[in-house]
């Protein structure tokens, strides 16, 4: 198989794959040979963070079994700080390793990926517990599934979701309870996403249209800032290339 143009699209990664695969071993015994790489411009997503894939392969080595081993390299910027992810291993163990620039501690740094705060954050930890509880509590009682059901399907929008994390809020310092509502609009290549903090300050609304592989742009409005009459709204151009 000669994977030219595959592409994954969900929650969990927007990626484009190349590569080649070759089917090998037995009916009872299948196995793969080959490897995928993922495209420039892959991205990967982890509870509202979108972490920028910088090298992403998958190497199939056993004529007689689907045992996998990976290696992926991605960075994404959380508050002021640039994570860097380096995972490895075959797909049944995992490893993971975490650094950051300026440095924290490992500890820091999944607290500031899953939460959005640092352990110097002392002033957030009540809220953080609060709106875990609340996270918890909306998924654990099968209200995210309700609404789902409620939502619109048409041809406007197309793969409309709807998930209660808890995030970070830089407009109030605090780790609240957020709504997010995300949908393709009228075709594949325009996607919206809004974010929508309990207090109501902070909300983020983003557009992005992706002309190709290569090309994409992105607008983007919050109200962060309360001294902007009517918030504040930012427009950015992104062009990626792949050198063989």
């Amino acid at each position: 198989m000669h994977l030219g143009d595959v592409r994954v699209d969900n929650n969990l990664a927007r990626a484009r794959l190349l590569g080649d695969l070759r089917l090998t071993g037995t009916n009872t015994r299948i196995g793969l040979l080959g490897t995928l790489e993922a495209a420039e411009g892959s991205r990967a997503f982890f509870r509202n963070n979108e972490f920028a894939i910088d090298q992403g392969v998958l190497e199939f080595k056993d004529r007689y079994a689907i045992d996998p081993v990976f290696d992926l390299h991605a960075q994404t910027q959380v508050r002021d700080h640039l994570v860097k992810l380096h995972g490895f291993g075959r797909i049944a163990s995992p490893q993971v390793l975490l650094s950051s620039e300026p440095d924290l501690p490992e500890g820091d740094i999944l607290s500031l990926l899953t939460l959005g705060v640092m352990s110097r954050d002392k002033e957030a930890t009540a809220a953080t517990g609060a709106s875990l509880a609340a996270e918890a509590l909306f998924n654990v009682s099968g209200l995210d599934r309700q609404v789902q059901r409620f939502l619109p399907k048409n041809p406007l929008l197309r793969d409309l979701s709807f998930q209660i994390s808890t995030a970070y809020n830089a407009s109030t310092s605090q780790v609240e309870p957020t709504a997010q509502l995300e949908s393709k609009f009228l075709t594949e290549q325009l996607k919206l996403t809004m974010q929508q903090p309990v207090s109501g300050r902070g909300t983020r609304a983003r557009a992005e249209y992706r002309f190709d592989n290569r090309l994409s742009t992105q607008a983007q409005w919050d109200n962060e800032h309360s001294n902007a009459a009517f918030g504040n709204l930012g427009l950015e151009l992104k062009l990626s290339w792949q050198v063989e």
